[in-house]
């Protein structure tokens, strides 16, 4: 491999005369040679790292320590952020309300505490302690917030006490990452970010190895190519077919707008969209898609695929590689949405744009599944412009989603598709697998039906992030979308038809257990306006093992949207909508006088102090928490039990609901009306820097039963904290190495390219 541009080559005299010319031509300040190798930098920092990991020792003598950081700033649950230096739980917050002792130290390496020894949790499943109070001081976009909890005395139903526990775990280390190093002879070419976040174009092209998560993230080397799915381009390296990508991509971003007014965006265009940058931005976007599983991967044909789709694709791999600079890779997001939102039917239907030759027929929506994919790739452009860019691309995504919202709507997104070729009995909410014949099942319309299912859900699940961390305006309510929660991972990855009906249990619950083993094995799942409703009404409860994980994720998304617009709009306004009858459903049982009812017949004690909410509004969704925390602990035992292996579906954002449960018990215990009415970034820096915090309490609680600390535990420590500009790579982490290569995930995307071939 050329050490200069990546390039690979058979023989060394070939690589020999390419050197030559590539040093001509981009220069060689290090003095390699044409055998020089980057992965010796990486082996150096990788002894760097383990020399600083020995330096820093056994962190648990600093159990002792005060519980003021040296900035004098006191942080949520009485965390010290990693980047003040060192971090533990406040002394005069350890009490729990069932376990002996909550002092832990939070590692800014993002290291599990697996080694924790048993008399750090005892016998407890779940810290309480959540009367949090904070001052009204405004945060600041560096992060020097006037954040003051004190956690005292939140006691659970007594009937709560959690699930059965598991000591110790032997799983791997999910925080151990690629080194960064590699290919350290580049300079790196981004300009510094400024105050407005304004956009600067980059005219030189070569590879940047300071963008976060580029240098040695796998796939720009193609010996680990084989650890990610092809996207329908055979396995063996076809320089036809990723040309014509290229070429299929470039015509689409290059608009006549963008010749006219800048040649250079012209030049950075043809040079990152060469047909290898394409393959290797293609394979990257793996690293997204295993944290938001919208793209059906076995069935997925990348030369047959939405133009848009593919350059969204590519923008988003683009982030966890290292051959487009930064600021090139957001002035090329700009082209991206634009050239997406001109050549939207559906968009300049909504607008009134052209006139009725524009029309768009939304009753017939997905019926061509470009409608489909169209609409996935404007959400791609918008998780990319929120979580990736600059205060000015944040502003335009939140200013762009209520037409997306009103496109999902009109779409009948917020419905089961009732078009005959999208029709999958499965889905339904009445099916029945006693009198469903398995010669009927029909893979392509159960996943087309799913795909539309995972849409409308990363849609809605937009929308609650925009109001959380922006205090943007809702576009939906969550008791208005009538859907059934995403299917089983297991069902979704399935590579054919066959092994998608034995994941869903359509040929009986021996080949679901074996093909589905960490599933609720379901052949439908529960609509969630109705999961909700019996989540806040104390009369019922949950059947455990009803949701999985992502639907879980979904779940307490909801209750975060529903809480936000309580606090907005009054408890009172909101319970009313939650407060009609339940059907009958297998899924949930009536709780009054049944064993193990999250409601244990007496008030839980609420102390309002400054919250915007009534006491009886708080209780209510104190109810619903307590029992998602409990379905969480009783279905993280049953389907993810302690294992020295690696389990890939447990990794990835989606799947990590815990983290948001800590969030919203603070959020509903210290939210005010000034917090309600901070500006777009201040709010943004407030709830991610609690975010972060809350993986203390969630590797305390999960400890005694060796779950694993979940991927929005990875965080790094400075997303959001500083740079106005953000890097995606940092929220939604890399592939480990340990998940990239565990049987089960390798065997998932050998079995999707099988199918694609």
């Amino acid at each position: 491999m050329c050490v200069l541009c990546h390039d690979t080559f058979s023989r060394s005299d070939i690589l020999k005369r390419h050197f030559i010319k590539c040093s001509v031509r981009r220069g060689n300040p290090t003095g390699a040679s044409h055998l020089s190798h980057p992965q010796a930098h990486v082996k150096k920092n990788a002894a760097a790292q383990q020399k600083t990991v020995g330096a820093e020792g056994d962190v648990n003598h600093m159990n002792g320590m005060g519980n003021m950081p040296a900035d004098g700033m006191v942080h949520p649950f009485g965390i010290i952020p990693a980047s003040d230096g060192m971090s533990n739980v406040a002394n005069d917050q350890s009490q729990l309300s069932r376990s002996s002792s909550m002092n832990r130290v939070a590692d800014d390496a993002n290291r599990d505490r697996r080694n924790m020894t048993a008399s750090v949790m005892g016998a407890s499943t779940r810290p309480g302690n959540f009367d949090q109070t904070y001052s009204s001081g405004e945060v600041a976009n560096n992060m020097t917030a006037n954040i003051n909890p004190q956690l005292a005395n939140y006691s659970m139903p007594q009937n709560q006490s959690g699930m059965p526990m598991f000591g110790g775990s032997g799983s791997a280390d999910w925080s151990q990452m690629f080194q960064a190093g590699a290919h350290s002879t580049y300079v790196n070419s981004s300009p510094s970010n400024t105050e407005q976040g304004q956009m600067q174009t980059v005219t030189n092209l070569e590879p940047n190895p300071s963008s976060a998560g580029a240098v040695g993230i796998p796939g720009d080397n193609p010996t680990d190519s084989f650890d990610f799915p092809s996207w329908g381009i055979p396995s063996s390296y076809s320089d036809s077919s990723y040309q014509q990508l290229s070429s299929k991509i470039l015509a689409f971003l290059r608009t006549p707008t963008t010749v006219a007014a800048n040649p250079v965006t012209v030049s950075i265009l043809d040079f990152s969209f060469r047909p290898d940058n394409v393959r290797v931005f293609l394979e990257n976007y793996t690293h997204f898609h295993a944290h938001l599983s919208i793209l059906h991967v076995p069935t997925f044909r990348a030369l047959e695929a939405h133009v848009g789709l593919l350059a969204a694709m590519c923008c988003v791999g683009a982030c966890y590689s290292d051959r487009m600079p930064a600021a090139n890779l957001r002035e090329i997001m700009d082209l991206l949405k634009a050239a997406l939102e001109s050549s939207s039917r559906m968009f300049a239907s909504l607008m009134q744009i052209g006139g009725s030759e524009v029309g768009y027929e939304w009753a017939s929506f997905g019926s061509s599944k470009t409608d489909v994919e169209e609409l996935q790739a404007i959400m791609l452009t918008q998780v990319l412009f929120t979580w990736h860019g600059t205060p000015a691309q944040r502003e335009k995504a939140r200013r762009t989603f209520p037409l997306i919202a009103s496109s999902a709507r009109q779409a009948g997104l917020l419905r089961l598709s009732t078009d005959a070729t999208m029709h999958s009995p499965v889905h339904q909410p009445d099916f029945s697998l006693e009198n469903f014949n398995i010669s009927q099942f029909n893979w392509h319309s159960w996943v087309e039906q799913e795909k539309r299912i995972r849409l409308m859900y990363m849609i809605f699940v937009y929308d609650v992030a925009l109001g959380l961390y922006f205090n943007a305006g809702r576009e939906f309510d969550p008791l208005e979308v009538r859907l059934p929660l995403p299917a089983d991972d297991a069902a979704w990855d399935a590579s054919d038809i066959n092994e998608c009906a034995e994941a869903l249990g359509l040929c009986g619950s021996d080949a679901a257990k074996i093909r589905n083993p960490d599933g609720t094995r379901r052949s439908n799942q529960p609509e969630m306006h109705l999961v909700l409703k019996a989540l806040l009404d104390s009369n019922y409860r949950i059947q455990p093992g009803s949701t999985n994980l992502f639907g879980k994720f979904i779940l307490i998304h909801a209750l975060i949207g529903m809480m936000r617009q309580a606090q907005l709009e009054g408890g009172s306004a909101m319970l009313s909508r939650s407060n009609t009858p339940l059907p009958a459903h297998a899924w949930f049982l009536g709780a009054q006088g049944s064993p193990g009812s999250a409601n244990s017949g007496r008030a839980t004690p609420v102390d309002l102090g400054a919250n915007v909410l009534d006491a009886q509004t708080v209780r209510v969704f104190m109810t619903a928490l307590d029992k998602f925390k409990a379905n969480w602990d009783h279905d993280m035992a049953a389907q993810f039990p302690p294992s020295a292996a690696v389990n890939p579906r447990r990794y990835g954002f989606s799947r990590d609901g815990i983290h948001f449960y800590w969030l919203a018990m603070y959020l509903l215990k210290n939210t005010r009306t000034a917090d309600l009415q901070m500006a777009p970034d201040e709010r943004f820096a407030l709830v991610i820097h609690i975010l972060k915090s809350v993986k203390q309490w969630v590797l305390t609680d999960g400890a005694s039963r060796g779950e694993e600390m979940g991927s929005v535990g990875e965080i790094d420590a400075s997303y959001g904290a500083k740079d106005v500009t953000l890097d995606m790579t940092q929220l939604f982490r890399p592939l480990p190495t340990t998940v990239r290569r565990s049987p089960g995930f390798a065997a998932a995307q050998a079995g999707a390219m099988r199918n694609q071939q």
